[in-house]
């Protein structure tokens, strides 16, 4: 009589098919045929959602470390500017050199800012681990008049609603207070990318003078669990 295949979760390698003079019993059909393509099943339903469907594509190994260098164009200005407030974008040709996509950060007034709305350019499920922006002072200053930058998460309440209770802060620097080319890093960190809270990288402009602190291309590391389902 028939019987029932216990499938398991294995991708089975390598699925065998009897040829001619092979006895035909169970050991020729099932054990080496029915049975690793059941299992094949059960590895790839499990992999793309479950028999329900219910579930979301995951590499079946450990996540995938991933990189991504995002332009300056993806900033977008954060604070209220003055009549000399400006954020100068530069198409990257100075004095007929090739300098690289940047945005020259100028005014008078202090800590004007650009933000990255970092979550939304990672994979839900994902995790981050790594935000280095490359800056550069215009001039040198006093600790608390620096360039600065600011990592911080935000979980709206939409449920009530209310109002934001306030971002917490995951890390936060300043330059190094010298003028040259240096980055904004964040270090191993270790961050839940979701779909019910944002994390926004936030630079600021330093206080003091009307010269142009410049900021260049952004790089994300983080960890990448699968092609899963937006």
């Amino acid at each position: 009589m028939p019987i029932a295949i216990t499938d398991v979760d294995a991708f089975t390698d390598p699925v065998n098919a009897p040829i001619d003079g092979d006895s035909l019993n169970a050991a020729s059909i099932v054990t080496n045929s029915v049975q690793p393509l059941a299992n094949r099943t059960r590895n790839l339903a499990n992999r793309t959602g479950n028999g329900d469907g219910l579930g979301e594509f995951a590499y079946d190994d450990a996540p995938r470390t991933r990189t991504r260098v995002v332009s300056v164009a993806a900033f977008s200005p954060l604070s209220q500017f003055g009549n000399n407030d400006t954020w100068d974008q530069s198409p990257g040709v100075s004095g007929g050199a090739f300098t690289g996509p940047h945005i020259a950060v100028g005014g008078s007034a202090a800590e004007n800012t650009l933000s990255l709305d970092v979550g939304a350019l990672l994979p839900p499920g994902g995790t981050l681990k790594q935000i280095r922006t490359v800056i550069q002072p215009a001039s040198a200053r006093a600790v608390g008049d620096r360039m600065s930058c600011l990592l911080i998460r935000n979980t709206p309440d939409f449920a009530t609603p209310a109002a934001s209770a306030g971002a917490a802060l995951i890390t936060e620097a300043e330059d190094d207070g010298g003028t040259g080319v240096q980055l904004f890093d964040t270090g191993t960190i270790t961050e839940s990318v979701d779909r019910t809270s944002t994390i926004v990288w936030i630079i600021k402009k330093g206080d003091g003078g009307i010269d142009n602190d410049t900021i260049w291309d952004t790089e994300i590391t983080y960890e990448d669990p699968g092609p899963i389902n937006f």
